[in-house]
């Protein structure tokens, strides 16, 4: 028997059993989700480079990816690295932003 809580010290006994709604309500969860799929796959605007079709959100991270390694650059070149706070968060931002940056740039509607 599948116990709700999913602990691993309920036996057999004092586990309530999974109703067949519940059971129904996740089945009707998963088609709905599979359904849903292939309409929020067409939203995305899809480049051909030499035959190969790549979304436009990948070439944005991939530039995001160059801009930060620039920026990077000219931080350590100008000697402020030292201030720089956690140097994973600020980098990690610093490429979200030149990532969305891009997005927006490029593809804003």
């Amino acid at each position: 028997m599948l116990c709700r809580a999913s602990c691993f010290q309920c036996s057999a006994k004092s586990c309530p059993k999974v109703s067949k709604v519940t059971s129904w309500k996740n089945s009707a969860r998963a088609v709905a989700l599979l359904l849903g799929i292939p309409l929020l796959s067409a939203c995305d605007p899809i480049f051909s480079i030499d035959g190969a079709f790549f979304p436009a959100w990948l070439l944005c991270m991939v530039g995001g990816g160059f801009m930060l390694g620039a920026i990077r650059w000219a931080v350590y070149r100008m000697g402020l690295e030292p201030f720089v706070g956690p140097k994973v968060f600020v980098y990690f931002c610093v490429y979200l932003t030149c990532t969305l940056g891009l997005w927006l740039g490029f593809f804003h509607r």
